[in-house]
């Protein structure tokens, strides 16, 4: 695995793509991130601490999917777009929540605020 990767990153060094084509921009995000991936497994093994390897590894393997699908088929790329945007959905009604509770607190304590005292 960890010579694929020295062999993997060696060949992105001479990867040419359009930077203006949201298609290229994914495939080599993503390329990219199997490298990462790879490489964090790599170092983890090499240092005898392979607890984080396997969820490297099913990441990279998601990565590996969604760059096999996106390479067979662009539209593929709307399904990632709508994974991610929902994704940033839950992430903001959840700080919304958190907010209107933060605010709630905020409120109560400063009604209570003249009763406090410092010691």
């Amino acid at each position: 695995m960890c010579h694929l990767h020295e062999t993997a990153l060696d060949l992105a060094r001479s990867l040419h793509f359009d930077k203006e084509h949201p298609w290229h921009l994914h495939l080599v995000a993503l390329y990219g991130t199997m490298l990462e991936l790879l490489g964090s497994a790599c170092i983890l093994i090499r240092e005898g601490v392979p607890i984080g390897v396997p969820i490297l590894l099913r990441s990279a393997l998601e990565a590996n999917l969604d760059f096999m699908n996106l390479a067979k088929d662009r539209r593929y790329g709307y399904h990632m777009r709508a994974a991610e945007l929902y994704e940033w959905i839950k992430i903001l009604r959840e700080a919304k929540r958190r907010d209107k509770t933060h605010s709630f607190r905020t409120s109560r304590m400063r009604n209570k605020g003249s009763g406090l005292r410092l010691c």
